[in-house]
């Protein structure tokens, strides 16, 4: 689980600053595309990164299924509910 942390962990910070970098630079009119596309995988690698953080900190030397679905299960509605907001109403425009 530590493995799946950190590798989460990275790539929450990797499309965190490439969204904060895409929101600068559609304020200045130059990109802004990409910007509605990488909403979703950021929520998804934050929501991965925070339930094996919470993992991770509940389990030291033990594992623990049942403690794994019920972090990651509430985790998952919680991302379909995301997908269904992104995909039910749409993104404003920017310009």
């Amino acid at each position: 689980m530590d493995s799946l942390r950190r590798a989460s962990g990275f790539l929450f910070y990797f499309l965190g600053v490439i969204t904060l970098v895409l929101i600068v630079l559609s304020r200045r009119g130059i990109a802004g595309g990409l910007l509605p596309v990488i909403d979703l995988p950021l929520i998804f690698v934050g929501l991965l990164y925070g339930g094996a953080s919470l993992y991770g900190s509940l389990t030291r030397e033990k594992s623990s299924t049942v403690l794994a679905v019920s972090i990651f299960v509430p985790l998952a509605i919680l991302f379909i509910l995301f997908c269904w907001l992104n995909f039910a109403y749409s993104f404003p425009d920017l310009g």
